[in-house]
């Protein structure tokens, strides 16, 4: 949007709110110091908004699919969907490893990063929402690892727990936890 609709609201609004008073009679007391403040607002809104004189559009950055992480990692051994409603997306599936890794023993991929199946020690699930706030249930796989740049991950599985367990399962079926 453009950056100058919100000062051109706003100095509509204040001119209608200055027409309304003078219609009902307020006595130029009132009027003065508002216009004051109405210029002195649509002043400061325009300096505000005021952008680079040479404003370029930046391109948005590459989104990374499913197949960029094949591309880069290999055919995965397994790729497990943990969000039906986000299947193709990085943040919709995991891709197993059996081998490869810091040790060799395989890794995972997930939304671009890669852990190391050795550094995993514990795999939960997490309500991310829960009913007190009254929104639809959103279930995170949990791995906790003994990687310091990445202690814990997070996995959305979605709106259903047995989604979650079953990615569980799935997780737990390629590692030696």
């Amino acid at each position: 949007m453009n950056k100058f609709v919100y000062p051109a609201m706003l100095f509509i609004i204040l001119m209608a709110v200055i027409i309304y008073l003078a219609s009902i009679g307020t006595g130029m007391a009132i009027l003065v110091p508002i216009i004051i403040v109405a210029i002195i607002a649509l002043a400061f809104l325009f300096v505000r908004c005021k952008g680079p004189e040479n404003e370029t559009l930046e391109e948005e950055p590459h989104q990374q699919t499913i197949q960029d992480y094949i591309t880069a990692y290999g055919q995965p051994d397994d790729i497990l969907v943990t969000d039906v409603t986000r299947g193709n997306e990085p943040d919709g599936a995991v891709l197993i490893y059996d081998k490869g890794g810091k040790q060799g023993n395989g890794f995972l991929v997930y939304n671009g990063a890669v852990i190391d199946k050795d550094s995993i020690t514990d795999i939960t699930f997490h309500n991310k929402f829960g009913t007190a706030f009254g929104l639809p249930d959103e279930f995170l796989v949990v791995l906790s690892t003994n990687d310091e740049s990445q202690q814990k991950v997070y996995i959305r599985a979605g709106n259903d727990i047995d989604m979650a367990q079953e990615t569980i399962t799935q997780i737990k079926s390629h590692l030696s936890l």
